[in-house]
């Protein structure tokens, strides 16, 4: 019920994003070390601040993680690309 709380609440806090990809991973680690609240704001500062380009509708920041992740695994192991 917290971790639903959390993603839901910042939901209705930054409605341009809402809910994205891998948020639930993210509050439900922080969840283990800290309160509901401090969990909500800081998945607010790495959302809003540290990761922007990940968490929005396009998911840019992690298009061009994972494109980069993929050229170096072609480049030096290229029997597992």
């Amino acid at each position: 019920a917290t971790l639903r709380r959390v993603l839901l609440a910042y939901s209705v806090h930054n409605p341009a994003v809402g809910y994205c990809q891998s948020m639930n991973s993210i509050v439900a680690v922080l969840l283990q070390h800290v309160e509901e609240e401090n969990a909500f704001w800081l998945l607010a500062r790495i959302s809003e601040t540290v990761l922007p380009a990940y968490f929005c509708p396009t998911m840019d920041g992690l298009k061009v993680d994972q494109a980069l992740l993929q050229g170096c695994v072609r480049r030096h192991l290229p029997r597992v690309a």
